[in-house]
């Protein structure tokens, strides 16, 4: 007995059964596979070869269906019949149902399918994708989402992954404990362990591209403390680049212990700088030369400090506490902080309690609501703390004639918006703002500002094109013209469905992957657009006694009823039919069931779902509407079998719960095997169905696929399932 190829991409074994399930002759399935191996430019086996192979596992198929070894027989390699389904034109939906059926002893993943079937169908052969074959951006968003254990899990699978930004932006270091904070959750983890906290703290620090949001080490007073921070700041001396960081908290024990964990902080990235009290008695005056603290925004200082108030002038706010402070320095401080920039405000207090009035003269202070400002400035100070604050005391005016100006004298752009910051430096003068009333008045228009209205129609409706559905039916209410634009475009929703609570009616629509709730008014606003195309449209107007009436205080009303009265009104009032390729209907007579169904355009209905709760359980006049004669898929739960005549142009036909004879099941075999459409036909009975009876009254006949019966001069086959509670009928090629 021959083997397969070695090296083959192509299981011949899979592909075999597949091609034996589909009812392909050994020649058939020959061609299959040579038109595999021609699209991946293998070299085929013999017809000779084949055959031999296509026997053995057709014996092996039989065999183990038969004692029920199929559960124990290798997975086969599908991908081979996925992409024979892709080069004969069959759906997805259909290729993955047609291997459900062929290997229904294995679970076939519908993700993988689709992965390969999509990367057949567009031209992309065996080689999958792999991890390393991700743009660094995707992975790096892969990372972002991990958490700690899983990162330096991701650290050991390659140098790559190694070099990733690590996925923590706030670390805490306490002399007994490490925090690490996650970027999506901002949820902690302790690092348990000593040994296991300095190594893992590590290898973060050690990655160049760690970008924190927050960074703080804690040193405790007791001497083992003391000794496992000093650990920490050996660490960091030791980095070969500084550390990003936004915002730092320090608690350092001595000056030098300060210095060297500000010196591993990157400048220019560190705007905030928190120093803690503990057993530092003052500041050191090194620091004001470090480049860490002449380029921070903020400062505060939880301890005394002896530096000169202006190494402060350069922050944009500042808490600080100074053993003394003259009257002479707080004038100065003023005076160069109304010419800054960047300053907003501070807060200095003293160890030595200020008197109040000598300040007050010295600055020529006036009083206000909220304490003093200084005249013919724009500071404004409170007291007992000195409380420094820059005001914005006037609001900004109209620009506009000066950035005319600037056009009309010939100042460029970026000219005319820097004169303009110098001259209101109080004031944010806005950049888009500008840029748009300089370029207006360069191209000769004037103050009237373009509003939405006089937009051209074809961007409004291109603006309405990208809006939900909710802004859609918002939009409408905004003006006539808006009304109309709106009602011209396709509605973006392909899916409605409608089902009745104790509150009333619960609408929903579906826009790509998300819900939206609808109100009846708004559902109508949908349904009278005739550019509505809907996938699905799904409906249940059959009310349980539960949901019939609810109390609202002493008084007992019938609000589902009220809405289902207004919601078959709405269908009743509609002027065109509603384009919809599948509905699923539960409904309490035949008459509202038709009511529901005659809505929908004949023709772009291709799927009819009628689900139990009618009451008679009779669907005789429903048979004979337009849009049951032209669907081509039914599905019907908890229903007795209509007539024969009635299912003859089905493609594909789904009866559940029903009760069925066996003189029914014969006009059913006699029926399909005369219909051009018929593919499946598939029955469930509540109770077991009588096999033998069947058997014999069809005349059934064994075929090589055990629990698969042949009906004689017929091209249908019958297979019974599920403990002899469902019929399968369909048709087989020859």
């Amino acid at each position: 007995m021959p083997d397969p190829p070695p090296n083959s991409p192509i299981d011949i074994r899979a592909l075999a059964l597949y091609d034996i399930d589909q009812w392909k002759t050994t020649e058939k399935s020959h061609k299959n596979y040579e038109q595999l191996c021609e699209v991946l430019g293998n070299e085929a086996i013999s017809y000779e070869e084949y055959e031999k192979l296509f026997n053995k596992y057709l014996e092996e198929s039989y065999n183990s269906t038969r004692d029920g070894s199929s559960r124990g027989l290798p997975i086969p390699d599908i991908r081979g019949c996925i992409l024979s389904d892709v080069i004969n034109g069959k759906p997805a939906e259909k290729s993955i149902d047609d291997l459900s059926d062929a290997y229904k002893y294995h679970k076939i993943d519908k993700e993988d399918h689709d992965y390969w079937f999509k990367r057949f169908d567009s031209g992309h052969l065996f080689n999958r994708i792999t991890f390393s074959d991700l743009p660094e951006d995707v992975i790096s968003e892969i990372v972002e989402r991990c958490d700690i254990e899983s990162y330096f899990n991701l650290r050991d699978v390659s140098h790559g992954l190694r070099t990733l930004a690590p996925p923590c932006t706030k670390i805490e270091v306490y002399s007994n404990r490490i925090y690490i904070y996650f970027v999506k959750t901002d949820s902690y983890q302790q690092m348990e362990g000593i040994e296991n906290r300095m190594e893992s703290l590590s290898l973060l620090l050690e990655n160049a591209k760690l970008r924190l949001e927050y960074f703080k080490i804690y040193s405790g007073c007791l001497v083992q403390e003391s000794n496992s921070t000093q650990t920490v700041i050996s660490l960091l001396n030791l980095l070969d680049h500084k550390i990003h960081v936004k915002n730092c908290s320090i608690s350092a024990d001595e000056p030098k212990d300060l210095i060297d964990i500000l010196r591993c902080l990157k400048p220019g990235t560190l705007e905030i700088i928190d120093i803690f009290e503990n057993s530092l008695d003052s500041i050191d005056t090194e620091i004001v030369g470090m480049d860490q603290w002449k380029q921070a925004k903020n400062v505060t200082l939880h301890c005394s400090t002896n530096l000169y108030i202006h190494n402060f002038y350069h922050f944009s706010t500042f808490n600080v506490f100074f053993e003394h402070l003259s009257t002479k320095d707080l004038v100065l401080f003023c005076k160069n902080i109304s010419k800054s920039s960047t300053f907003k405000s501070c807060i200095i207090e003293t160890l030595e309690s200020m008197n109040t009035e000598p300040n007050r003269i010295a600055l020529n202070l006036a009083p206000s609501p909220d304490g003093y400002f200084i005249r013919n400035s724009n500071i404004s100070v409170q007291f007992p703390e000195i409380h420094v604050l820059k005001r914005i005391s006037l609001a900004l005016e109209d620009i506009r004639g000066c950035i005319l100006s600037n056009v009309h004298n010939g100042k460029s752009a970026e000219k005319s918006i820097d004169d303009l910051c110098d001259a209101f430096k109080d004031h944010k003068i806005d950049k888009e703002d500008h840029d748009y009333w300089y370029t207006r008045f360069t191209n000769g228009h004037l103050f009237n500002q373009v509003t939405f209205s006089d937009f051209p129609e074809d961007v409004i409706a291109e603006i309405v094109g990208k809006c939900d559905l909710r802004t859609h039916l918002e939009l409408r209410d905004v003006s006539y013209r808006l009304r109309t634009i709106v009602e011209q475009k396709t509605p973006t929703c392909t899916d409605i469905y409608l089902d009745f609570r104790k509150d009333g009616i619960d609408i929903l629509t579906q826009y790509k992957c998300s819900l939206q709730k609808l109100t009846l008014r708004e559902l109508g606003f949908l349904l009278r657009n005739p550019k509505l195309r809907l996938r699905t449209f799904d409906i249940e107007t059959d009310i349980p006694a539960d949901r019939v009436q609810i109390q609202l205080g002493n008084e007992t009303v019938s609000a589902p009823r009220r809405d289902k009265t207004r919601l078959l009104n709405l269908f009743n009032s509609l002027d065109h039919q509603i384009h919809v390729e599948n509905c699923s209907i539960r409904a309490e007579t035949e008459e509202e069931l038709m009511g529901v169904l005659q809505c929908f355009k004949p023709g772009t209905l291709q799927k009819i779902a009628i689900r139990e709760g009618l009451r008679g359980h009779n669907i005789s006049g429903i048979a004979e509407m337009v849009q049951w004669k032209h669907a081509k898929h039914l599905r019907l739960v908890a229903f007795n079998l209509p007539s024969i005549e009635h299912f003859l142009h089905f493609t594909t036909i789904k009866v559940s719960y029903g009760e069925f004879s066996t003189e029914d099941l014969v006009q059913i075999c006699d029926g399909m095997s005369k219909s051009i459409n018929f593919e499946s036909y598939t029955l469930g009975t509540i109770g077991r169905l009588d096999t033998e009876a069947i058997e014999e009254a069809l005349n059934l006949q064994q075929t090589i696929s055990p629990g698969i019966y042949s009906i004689p001069n017929s091209n249908l086959v019958v297979e019974f399932v599920i403990d002899a509670h469902v019929m399968k009928l369909s048709k087989y090629s020859v």
